[in-house]
């Protein structure tokens, strides 16, 4: 629902299958929920999917920065308090916050956005500007989403195979499918023992149907990893990642 000042709110319920063996929330399902709301405040604004694919364009995810005060739990209803920020040429800004019914808050994000053809390359946000209302000065997290460097040493994955089910409308993988990805690249007793409490991912390349990929990641410092995604066959890098950990 459009808010006067200029935010969009959306509330959720975490059912049985969003949830882990915590009873809480996957991190996959944290992000399918915050693009979820972002994708329904520019339906909203009349900038979805179907408007922009008449025009040739798409929103993609560029980069996103998630803080994870606590993750939300099963049977737990929450709100997510979405808005954009005030684009610059290539890259227009979304801030989301996630609260209890009871305005706990549970998450803070930052993200970039860039709109892209069909074939994707970049178009400038003016482009499509006047379909867009800004909320000015206001700010989930004070930092910009983060510039990640690359990954050149570490431990490799195995090579797995894009799935039907990575992928989304544009028959590209779906920006949460790289979280699964990630967080399956920890064992089980690791998630026994621990929290994630911040992640951040930057996407570089579209990944397709009939591609295979592995991870390089490595702990650069104790709870904090870095990793990097590649396509196995070409070895271009897909996206970069970082998460931090807290023990339990």
């Amino acid at each position: 629902m459009l808010q006067p000042d200029k935010s969009f709110i959306m509330t959720f319920e975490i059912g049985s299958h969003n949830a882990d063996f915590n009873r809480e929330l996957f991190p996959n399902q944290l992000f399918n929920i915050l693009q979820e709301a972002a994708v329904s405040h520019s339906e909203t604004l009349g900038m979805g999917w179907d408007a922009l694919h008449e025009m040739g364009l798409f929103w993609a995810l560029s980069k996103l920065d998630v803080e994870i005060i606590r993750m939300p739990k099963w049977l737990e209803k929450i709100r997510i308090i979405t808005w954009s920020k005030e684009h610059h040429l290539l890259t227009q800004p979304r801030d989301f916050l996630v609260e209890t019914e009871d305005g706990e808050l549970l998450v803070r994000a930052t993200s970039n956005w860039a709109l892209l053809d069909l074939e994707g390359k970049p178009h400038l946000i003016d482009e499509i500007s006047t379909g867009l209302r800004h909320r000015l000065g206001c700010h989930a997290r004070e930092q910009a989403a983060t510039r990640l460097r690359k990954v050149t040493d570490g431990e490799w994955s195995e090579i797995r195979p894009v799935l039907y089910s990575h992928l989304d409308l544009n028959q590209h993988v779906n920006n949460t499918a790289y979280i699964t990805w990630i967080t399956d690249n920890f064992d089980y007793e690791f998630h026994q023992k621990h929290r994630l409490t911040f992640i951040s991912i930057n996407y570089l390349i579209q990944t397709r149907p009939g591609e295979h990929f592995h991870i390089l990641q490595c702990e650069s410092e104790p709870n904090h990893f870095n990793a990097s995604i590649f396509e196995a066959e070409s070895g271009a890098e897909l996206c970069r990642i970082a998460t931090t950990w807290k023990e339990v």
